[in-house]
């Protein structure tokens, strides 16, 4: 390799190192936040969500309805896997 090739590698990697340190602070959640998101809350406690044009729905409803109406499998041969949010 030329020498010129390993200097472009090297500071290419050492600039995107130095991007990545000096973002991380600002893309990380603080310890509060983390703590918050790590547990677990009631449907109640929720209380309601906007689905935009499906209106206003309590989430204790929303699991009530998933409960009592379950994803359908497909009887195919190959099952259709979804990425969703949740």
């Amino acid at each position: 390799m030329e020498k010129s090739s390993l200097i472009f590698c090297g500071a290419s990697l050492g600039l995107s190192l130095l991007v990545a340190m000096l973002a991380l602070p600002f893309v990380s959640l603080s310890n509060d936040a983390l703590a918050r998101a790590k547990s677990v809350v009631s449907a109640e406690e929720i209380g309601s969500i906007d689905l935009g044009d499906f209106g206003t729905v309590e989430v204790s409803e929303l699991a009530t309805y998933y409960a009592e109406n379950p994803p359908v499998e497909p009887t195919g041969g190959a099952r259709k896997v979804r990425f969703e949010g949740c």
